[in-house]
């Protein structure tokens, strides 16, 4: 095992490790990763697991219905007539005793209320993400802040982007997004 002491280590072998290894980085390729796909994938898990969600509240409220419909099991009591009884004045049931034989007018909180009014159009309150791709990272999350929208910044190694550079935002500049959604901005490290 050799080490930075060992005389017979070769002084040039660190400067050429160091030239191959910038060669090879200015080579190959930067790392890719398919933003849109991930998020697609993202999407039809979610949309799987709401899908499932609501499958098992349907079960839960169908089963209770039908628990609810079911006789009771056990032996069975007779019902004895009790006395009649006449129901309060204004419940909406006729009233015996009164011999009208007609239901009595009923208020119900809540009924007959206006609705609150036309829903406005999806796109109405929309905010476009601006392009800051290639822009510092200070300036993108100053132009984003000032269009209505949050940030949340990852940082990536990318030999071909200066370090502190966007690299790319998700969703990408010209989605319409709602006031206060976030945007993924990908900054650069520069190299390793």
């Amino acid at each position: 095992m050799t080490t930075d002491h060992d005389p017979t280590l070769d002084p040039h072998l660190g400067r050429a490790l160091r030239q191959a290894m910038n060669s090879y980085a200015d080579s190959a390729p930067a790392p890719a990763f398919d933003a849109p796909a991930i998020l697609r994938r993202t999407r039809r898990r979610r949309g799987l697991l709401a899908t499932a969600a609501s499958a098992a509240a349907v079960a839960v409220v169908a089963t209770g219905a039908f628990l609810l419909q079911s006789p009771p099991s056990g032996p069975r009591t007779p019902l004895t007539p009790a006395a009649p009884v006449s129901p309060p004045v204004g419940s909406g049931t006729p009233s015996p005793s009164l011999g009208s034989g007609t239901p009595s007018p009923v208020s119900s909180p809540g009924y007959g209320e206006p609705s609150p009014g036309p829903t406005p159009s999806p796109d109405a309150a929309r905010i476009t993400v601006p392009d800051v791709v290639g822009l510092s990272q200070a300036s993108a999350e100053q132009a984003l802040a000032a269009a209505g929208l949050r940030v949340e910044t990852h940082l990536f190694t990318d030999w071909k982007v200066p370090a502190g550079s966007v690299i790319n935002t998700q969703p990408a500049a010209g989605a319409l997004l709602p006031p206060d959604a976030t945007v993924t901005v990908f900054v650069s490290k520069g190299r390793p």
